[in-house]
């Protein structure tokens, strides 16, 4: 039996490019999950670009170019510094745990970073003693939603499942996740207001069921 698209949790994306479209699949799993069955993404791929034709995303005469597959970091590294060294975006490891999503950590560390820089340049000082600032500043600015996104991963896949439902039965609470996941909004500033919303829909979908 072929792994459909739906058999999986996880997301898929269309990005055209001037000479070239890139398209791909994402697999979610909980961090510790151990499957006695490994996915086959390749099989998978290959239903998604054909749900794609059937839903005319992309032309009918489009063909599979090369297939390449990799890991996401899910922690970032433990050192980003180094002498006359900073590292940004992926090459640090910044990257939304839950969504793979990574430009709004890139463009904050940067942010950081570039500040840093500055300050050093002035100072004609670039140690990794002085560059160690960098790290601490991104930690206590966007380091503690990657540490809370974490714990989400762990949970089990029926755990997430039924979120995902009742963040789907309530539009409010699916547009502060979306917010989350796309960087809008900062889940270390937000998590009271998530949780508060996604008690109100889970017994809003409760009641309805009774």
């Amino acid at each position: 039996m072929h792994p459909r698209v739906q058999d999986i949790v996880g997301y898929g994306w269309v990005f055209p490019k001037k000479k070239h479209v890139n398209i791909g699949i994402c697999e979610l799993k909980p961090i510790g999950s151990q499957s006695e069955c490994k996915t086959n993404l390749k099989e998978v791929y290959k239903n998604y670009f054909k749900l794609l034709k059937k839903s005319k995303i992309i032309p009918n005469d489009l063909e599979i170019g090369r297939l390449r597959g990799g890991a996401l970091p899910l922690y970032p590294l433990e050192k980003t510094y180094s002498d006359r060294v900073l590292l940004c975006g992926d090459a640090g490891g910044f990257i939304n745990p839950v969504s793979g999503e990574g430009i709004y950590f890139a463009m904050s560390s940067g942010k950081i970073a570039a500040g840093l820089i500055g300050e050093a340049l002035e100072a004609g000082e670039t140690s990794e003693l002085f560059l160690s600032r960098y790290q601490r500043i991104w930690k206590n600015d966007f380091g503690r939603d990657i540490k809370l996104l974490l714990r989400s991963t762990k949970k089990k896949s029926k755990d997430n499942e039924k979120f995902l439902k009742i963040v789907g039965s309530d539009e409010k609470l699916a547009d502060m996740t979306l917010g989350v996941l796309q960087g809008r909004f900062s889940i270390h500033d937000y998590r009271w207001k998530l949780i508060s919303r996604y008690l109100y829909a889970y017994f809003k979908e409760l009641f309805s069921r009774s």
